[in-house]
């Protein structure tokens, strides 16, 4: 029998006590796995993971139109084994950018590129708004209080404590947002006003704006967030395929250094600037290097800082066999 050099328990117990200080400054980052967490023996909201979400909307694109079929088949020799929906979406891409005129690569033009480009981004749309039953309507409180979400936000509500927790997500979909209104807990979004609610950069760089209230926010923007070219400001209003998002795709590098993710990205690593504060990462893969940049800059400069990763391990391999990946 080998040593044991891991002890999950001690682990678990260390973060027990981190939780239960009411003078830690804690913060969550979440990443799409979070949107997958169910609570035990109850059917929930999910958002599909990258695999699943990258087969439906494959097949989905494919029943329209034989060329984008054949197109997309193509693509997946090309990415020889790399083929999930943020490698599609970045060689379309590329692709649309090189092409000009009558020129075709894949058999389609650049018309038919930013076409496609349009229909997967939608399918991603579409497939993070779980919040929207069958009808289009909001889903029924009891379909909201069996989110796992929602018992996170039962948790901030029970909690009293001297700095408010802040949760950073990479996620595009309401979950948080059902949760904490489920509870009743104020939460601050960097967004002012009601009728047609504004992105506020100042505030999110204020780091005591607002000091008892949760916040949450959306590194890589959210469902509803439109930009509006007559005042040049970032606006919250009902969802539609203007919605700005940071797809996944290699342009998400480049669409993070501009506002509002900017601002937000300031804010996660000033939130780790400061003095004992404790940033948990929950279904999140670490794959997004300027986000993991931010991370590790700030800890260098903050040596009371900690980050601690919770990582679901267990997988199947080829022959449909349980693996774990920390083994």
């Amino acid at each position: 029998m080998s040593d044991i050099k891991h002890d999950p328990a001690e682990y678990i117990r260390g973060i027990q006590q981190i939780l239960v200080s009411d003078k830690k400054r804690i913060g969550f980052l979440f990443g799409a796995g979070s949107s997958l967490a169910q609570k035990k023996g109850k059917a929930s909201l999910t958002v599909p993971a990258i695999a699943k979400m990258t087969t439906e909307i494959v097949d989905e694109i494919s029943a329209k139109k034989a060329e984008y079929k054949k197109a997309l088949e193509e693509i997946n020799v090309e990415l020889d084994g790399a083929y999930n929906i943020e490698t599609i979406l970045s060689n379309l891409e590329q692709k649309a950018k090189l092409l000009s005129g009558t020129n075709k690569l894949n058999e389609l033009s650049e018309s038919d590129f930013i076409k496609l480009i349009k229909l997967v981004k939608d399918c991603i749309r579409k497939k993070v708004s779980v919040h929207l039953d069958a009808s289009g309507k909001t889903v029924s409180p009891d379909t909201i209080n069996d989110l796992v979400q929602t018992g996170f936000a039962n948790w901030i509500g029970q909690a009293e404590r001297k700095f408010p927790i802040e949760v950073f997500t990479t996620n595009y979909d309401f979950l948080f947002e059902l949760g904490l209104e489920q509870k009743e807990i104020p939460y601050y979004d960097g967004f002012c006003g009601s009728y047609r609610p504004f992105f506020n950069p100042e505030s999110v760089e204020d780091l005591s704006f607002l000091s008892n209230q949760t916040k949450v926010w959306k590194i890589h923007g959210s469902l509803g967030w439109h930009y509006d070219d007559k005042t040049e400001k970032i606006l919250r209003v009902n969802p539609d395929e203007k919605d700005i998002l940071i797809y996944p795709s290699s342009l998400k590098y480049k669409d993070s250094k501009k506002q509002p993710y900017e601002s937000l990205m300031d804010r996660l690593s000033n939130f780790l600037k400061q003095d004992d504060t404790i940033l948990i990462t929950c279904g999140y893969s670490w794959g997004d290097e300027h986000i993991n940049e931010r991370i590790i800059s700030a800890l260098k400069t903050n040596t009371s800082s900690h980050v601690i990763g919770l990582i679901f391990d267990k997988y199947k391999d080829d022959a449909g066999d349980i693996k774990y990946l920390l083994t």
